[in-house]
């Protein structure tokens, strides 16, 4: 563990990043890791090494990320996740040093089953004793669902749906 948001250890990160052909994120977005990789972190990495971020998108600060691109501070960057979920920062866009993928770290067989049985024993705790902070989606205090072509979605869901059906360039503008 390099950086650890429990125990705020960060003192191995320069470390880490100054020797790493590699760096591949793992961790939940909280205050402390908000912008873990930025301008100082990019000035500490190799010049031939990669930036992987599968966690969160404002784990890396997206801007320094393509200022670190355009001036080869870093090789190149794969991205699963972005800051402003749909929309992709527009400098990543065209680079031929990235790889963009539509957030689909999840998308294996067995998580996406394991994702479904979550989802229904949530809705089968919530109808049979109401929300709770368990299987309340939407933040504290709310629970909005919503039936969408034959599944029941929370709010955000649905109007991540409703983006992708009236402009599937969302994701790419």
């Amino acid at each position: 563990v390099v950086h650890s948001a429990l125990s705020g250890i960060t003192d191995r990160l320069e470390q880490l990043l100054e020797r790493s052909d590699v760096v591949s994120l793992h961790c939940p977005l909280v205050p402390t890791t908000h912008h873990l990789i930025a301008a100082t972190q990019f000035e500490q990495m190799r010049r031939d090494a990669v930036l992987i971020n599968t966690s969160r998108g404002e784990v890396v600060d997206e801007e320094a990320l393509v200022q670190a691109l355009a001036a080869g501070r870093i090789a190149g960057a794969g991205l699963d996740v972005y800051a402003g979920e749909p929309v992709v920062h527009p400098g990543l866009l065209a680079r031929e040093d990235v790889v963009l993928l539509p957030h689909l770290g999840s998308a294996t067989r067995e998580t996406r089953e394991a994702m479904g049985m979550r989802a229904l024993t949530n809705l089968i705790g919530f109808f049979d004793r109401g929300p709770s902070d368990s299987t309340r989606m939407g933040g504290a205090g709310s629970w909005s669902v919503y039936w969408y072509n034959g599944l029941i979605v929370s709010s955000e869901i649905r109007r991540g749906l409703d983006i992708l059906e009236l402009a599937p360039s969302a994701y790419l503008s």
